[in-house]
């Protein structure tokens, strides 16, 4: 396997076909589309892009915004002890697929993936 050109293999260029070669995506999602997921598969969908992205300051404000959404999901205990232990915001970050806090942060979710899933 002897890299070509354009640095890959001849073999993995005709598997990729042209369209690959030329910086093809897949279209992104719509909001339409994003909605109608569940909670569950936005946030799953947000976290893995944003870790892959290594985009920090996303996961933060993702972080800041856990505490306002345990209010908005009537979970004001979680809430209080969010603002005080930070690494506990850290944990809630990467297991909010639970309803209703991921409702809750739906259109967090929806905004990161319109701008950014095709990146």
């Amino acid at each position: 396997m002897v890299p070509g050109r354009r640095g890959i293999s001849r073999e993995a260029r005709s598997l990729l076909g042209p369209t690959a070669l030329l910086g093809f995506q897949p279209p992104m999602a719509t909001f339409e589309e994003l909605d109608a997921l569940a909670s569950k598969e936005l946030h799953a969908r947000a976290v893995r892009l944003a870790t892959r992205r290594l985009d920090v300051r996303w996961l933060w404000d993702l972080f800041e915004a856990i505490p306002q959404a345990e209010v908005a999901a009537g979970q004001r205990d979680e809430a209080y002890e969010d603002q005080r232990h930070v690494l506990s915001l850290i944990e809630d970050a990467f297991r909010l697929d639970e309803e209703p806090l991921a409702d809750a942060l739906r259109p967090m979710y929806i905004e990161y993936l319109l701008a950014h899933e095709t990146d």
